[in-house]
């Protein structure tokens, strides 16, 4: 795949996108890169939770699934996801905040959203790729105006426009033209998430990049240009003294970094040692789980050195981590689940495509965010990588009778029978 080429036309499974679903998609997508600054404006002006609000941004997304999901058959991975967000969802109500943990679960709907939307009209994924770059050039140009309202890009977005990049690439359905450029974009996408000071999301971005080295004749030079102007960057940067995670400013990018043994993962270490001696214990909610809502409330408990915030006088902080997020709010059942929708989906993936390394990538993300609970791009990644595994029209198109030329036998077509000429006097 390394020169441009033009695919096959994309052929939607639901059928054309109504135009009224298509301005509904590109709504929720805006809302979703203001999503870290509208929500905590909303919530100090009203006091409205957070996931709420960030709930109410989606419905125009989810009315657009709900349109495009009676009309097709979803591969086998996203069944098991959405059964997976069931069995969270029902957890809540084990546990002693049933609110709090439905709130939770505000932005797993918006993950199956994301992968019907995807799935249902691939051929929507260009134009939305497009709008991704266009929202995080204005995003860039309002964060230098207001820094309050939009503190930082959104990693998980940029990640997403990532995706979509090498999607359309391996797809043909990018101009050469447009290739040219992908020299330059491909960086840009990787600096904006370094910038974002998340380091698993780095990672995961600089794997994909990877991935293209091989394929891609503009991933190898996107790949040259990044080492050596990071390289660059960070050789000129003044080494840092000791010191934890909150002590660094999060716009210090290169010590966020470099820091990363002594801050123990931002600190997501402790809470992870806590969590794993609690788990030695064999406690009674490793069969049953604790709820969803009952989840930090737990993770503050087990780890009384840390700082948290409080929530009805109780000290609260999540896992910063995906597969025990589902240990504590389902127990062991929860977490066979999970394995049962990473073994769909693996069984699914290849490294010819993006599907492996780009799932490699969010996996990597999962170990130290909570996917399934992260509203502000996350969720649209996920959706994205789920949708790769296709999807089917739900009705069968109706069979066409063939058209003959010819209705009934012709003369031609019947035996020809050689008797012997006689004379008759």
């Amino acid at each position: 795949m390394d020169g441009p080429h033009r695919g096959a036309p994309t052929v939607d499974p639901a059928g054309p996108m109504p135009r009224w679903a298509r301005w509904c998609v590109l709504l929720s997508l805006t809302l979703i890169f203001w999503t870290s600054g509208l929500v905590e404006a909303v919530m100090t002006r009203t006091g409205v939770p957070g996931t709420l609000v960030a709930f109410v941004t989606h419905l125009p997304l989810h009315a657009a699934a709900a349109y495009g999901v009676t009309r097709v058959r979803l591969a086998p991975p996203l069944a098991w996801m959405a059964a997976l967000c069931a069995a969270l969802a029902l957890s809540s109500f084990r546990g002693e905040f049933v609110w709090d943990g439905l709130l939770r679960c505000t932005a797993m709907p918006t993950a199956l959203s994301w992968a019907v939307v995807f799935a249902a009209w691939p051929s929507e994924r260009r134009g939305l790729f497009h709008a991704c770059l266009a929202l995080s050039g204005l995003w860039l140009g309002l964060e230098a105006v207001d820094r309050e309202l939009f503190p930082r890009p959104s990693f998980m977005l940029a990640f997403l426009a990532l995706g979509l990049y090498v999607h359309l690439r391996v797809e043909g359905e990018l101009s050469p033209r447009f290739v040219r450029w992908g020299a330059a974009l491909l960086p840009a996408i990787l600096a904006v998430i370094i910038r974002s000071t998340f380091r698993a999301a780095s990672f995961a971005a600089f794997g994909v990049l990877l991935w293209g080295f091989a394929r891609m004749w503009e991933g190898r030079l996107a790949l040259v240009l990044a080492v050596l102007l990071g390289g660059a960057y960070v050789a000129h940067a003044p080494a840092p003294e000791p010191s934890y995670s909150r002590d660094v400013a999060r716009d210090d990018y290169v010590n966020r970094f470099r820091t990363v043994d002594e801050d123990r993962f931002s600190g997501r270490s402790d809470i992870w040692e806590g969590l794993w001696a609690d788990v030695k214990t064999t406690p009674p909610w490793l069969l049953t789980g604790l709820g969803y809502g009952d989840i930090d409330v737990h993770v503050a408990r087990v780890n009384p050195q840390l700082h948290a915030v409080n929530r009805r006088g109780t000290r609260a902080i999540h896992t910063h981590n995906q597969l025990l997020d589902v240990l504590l709010a389902t127990g062991i059942p929860g977490v066979i689940l999970s394995l049962v929708v990473v073994a769909q989906c693996l069984r699914r993936s290849s490294l010819r495509d993006p599907t492996l390394v780009y799932g490699a990538g969010l996996a990597l993300v999962g170990t130290a965010n909570v996917l399934l609970t992260d509203a502000s791009g996350s969720t649209a990644a996920l959706g994205l990588y789920l949708s790769w595994f296709g999807a089917t029209p739900r009705r069968a198109p109706a069979p066409t009778a063939e058209v003959t030329w010819r209705e009934a036998p012709s003369v031609l077509d019947l035996p020809i029978v050689r008797e012997p000429l006689t004379w008759r006097a």
